[in-house]
């Protein structure tokens, strides 16, 4: 299993003010996330993208059409089932439940994470603690 991780020069995946992604970030994320799936598709692997949220994986499932979205109230076992019986497909979720294996999985790609990257962290980190001397 490959795991690959964003660029850090990668656009800043951080939400809007309306709770949105901001378009260039979302642009790389499914860049990256197509790229993954070729690379699985050669193969007849696999590819798990997962998501912070319901929200983010209605956002990528109309740029993704040959992606199987894990939508809010589809019971995971129903769509895990099409991700054991599909070579080469890819699956879009938020929540990994219960029966899944990382034996079905060749690629894992992780769009956006809820929080900030450690160097940001860091600086955010240090600004603050000179902002208060």
């Amino acid at each position: 299993m490959r795991v690959r991780f964003a660029d850090p020069r990668a656009p800043a995946q951080r939400l809007d003010a309306a709770g949105n992604i901001p378009p260039e970030a979302l642009t790389y994320s499914v860049a990256v996330i197509r790229a993954a799936m070729d690379a699985s598709g050669a193969t007849n692997g696999r590819t798990l993208v997962l998501v912070p949220s319901y929200a983010d994986v209605e956002r990528l499932a109309p740029l993704l059409p040959a992606a199987i979205a894990h939508r809010q109230g589809t019971p995971i076992q129903k769509i895990l089932e099409a991700y054991r019986a599909t070579p080469g497909c890819c699956l879009s979720l938020r929540v990994l439940g219960r029966g899944g294996s990382s034996r079905l999985i060749q690629n894992l790609v992780i769009p956006r994470i809820p929080f900030l990257r450690p160097d940001l962290a860091g600086k955010a980190m240090s600004r603050s603690c000179s902002a208060t001397r």
